[in-house]
């Protein structure tokens, strides 16, 4: 049968659309316009939010000295940061299936559809995460490739928590890095608050930052639609979940386990894990690093601080409510100013997600308004959060060394104040042109 010239030029319009369709009430994730029939990886190289992420090495100034795989491309530090370059890309959310929530003005979301093109379309928003500090839009972000280790200027090396005991932290010398083959680092010695963390990322210049929340939503929308799920510990690999904890040590792994696959996701060959000047090589899933297209480890391995999100309750507001900074002058205890509310109310209790909260201002964040799922589904991640929020808590994301099924994209932690610092508590650097 012939096409209308209308369905051609539509077919032709939204060729390089990609998409996912959520029901969370019936379980099912099923594929969208050019995400139709294809498997993760190369099938997607041909769509430029997917195919044009790579790995690079990038100077405190900003300039990109390498990309992955050029002459020049170190990742020891010799050549600038490890950093992810992703371009920018547009999006839609179609609410398919939406209940009122009995409190507030927000909704439970229980079926959805998540579109990504990678240019304007009719109904599509650039994603929040494209926008630089002056308020503009811009073509790219760069997320770390690694989870943040330390730079520590007194010692004058790379500070490995847990052999290292130097608690001092000079936000005018010492630095956050992402580089291979170090250790993460935590609040084991270091009071390594969110405050304290992005100071230490900014310290490196005019537009470093720890990873904010909108850029890591934009990084959980690229991972479901392309695996067509969000349990990703099923469709991309388990992560570093799995380890053995040993009290009062941080026991995240190294870095650098999936240097190899580059711009490639999956799972490393193995993976050096370090507690106490002691290590041990894995190679069995749970103990071994994922990497989502250049990023290692986006759940798993150590907690990752959010940047730009402050949760807040008055002990009438279920789980709370999130609060969103509209710019990079992340502050803690606010909710007012340059933050606004997400427009929905978190579910009263922790649990495994079964249902997303939507607001129109906010309709691309992933948080739970119903965390009366399991391990197997529909998410599968749990959240920590509290009942009755009377506070101001930070947000963790992806979980830890021993989470195991619990971990996730889709895991938070919401059960720490603002000057909390614990051992198993990292960040992420990322930088915004």
């Amino acid at each position: 049968m012939k096409m209308t010239t209308r369905a051609l030029l539509a077919q032709s319009l939204y060729a390089d659309v990609t998409g996912l369709q959520a029901d969370f009430e019936n379980g099912t994730f099923t594929r969208l316009a050019g995400a139709r029939g294809r498997t993760a990886g190369a099938d997607f190289n041909c769509f430029a939010p997917f195919g044009g992420r790579r790995r690079c090495c990038v100077a405190d100034d900003g300039t990109i000295n390498a990309f992955y795989g050029e002459a020049g491309y170190a990742e020891d530090g010799s050549s600038g940061q490890v950093m992810v370059y992703q371009p920018k890309f547009y999006y839609r959310t179609e609410p398919l299936a939406l209940t009122a929530q009995s409190t507030g003005n927000g909704y439970v979301l229980k079926k959805v559809n998540y579109y990504i093109s990678p240019r304007p379309m009719p109904g599509f928003r650039l994603h929040p995460a494209f926008f630089g500090a002056d308020g503009n839009p811009t073509e790219y972000i760069l997320y770390s490739a690694y989870e943040a280790s330390y730079y520590d200027a007194s010692l004058g090396k790379m500070f490995v928590d847990g052999t290292d005991t130097d608690a001092v932290i000079d936000p005018a010398l010492d630095r956050l890095c992402s580089l291979a083959g170090q250790k993460p680092v935590g609040g084991l010695y270091k009071s390594l608050t969110r405050t304290a963390a992005e100071q230490l990322a900014g310290a490196r210049g005019t537009g470093w930052h720890i990873e904010s929340m909108k850029a890591y939503a934009a990084n959980q929308l690229l991972m479901i639609v392309e695996y067509g799920a969000m349990n990703l510990q099923e469709t991309l690999g388990k992560g570093l979940v799995n380890l053995p904890n040993t009290s009062g040590v941080n026991c995240a792994s190294l870095t650098g386990a999936t240097a190899a696959l580059g711009n490639a996701s999956g799972t490393a060959a193995e993976t050096v894990n370090e507690r106490g000047g002691v290590t041990t090589v894995y190679s069995e899933s749970g103990k071994t690093a994922v990497s989502y297209r250049g990023q290692e480890n986006p759940w798993g391995n150590i907690w990752k601080m959010m940047g730009g999100v402050n949760l807040w309750g008055d002990g009438t507001m279920q789980g709370g409510v999130l609060y969103l900074c509209s710019d990079y002058l992340f502050e803690e205890s606010k909710i007012d100013g340059n933050y606004a509310p997400a427009g929905f109310r978190l579910y009263n209790s922790g649990g495994c997600i079964s249902a997303l909260g939507y607001s129109g201002e906010c309709d691309w964040l992933f948080f739970g308004a119903e965390n009366l799922g399991d391990a197997a589904g529909p998410v599968g991640d749990y959240v920590y959060s509290s009942t009755n929020l009377n506070a101001y808590r930070t947000v963790l994301a992806g979980g830890y060394w021993d989470r195991g099924n619990y971990a996730g994209s889709f895991c938070f932690r919401m059960l720490d104040g603002p000057n909390a610092a614990l051992r198993s508590v990292g960040a992420r650097l990322m930088f915004v042109p």
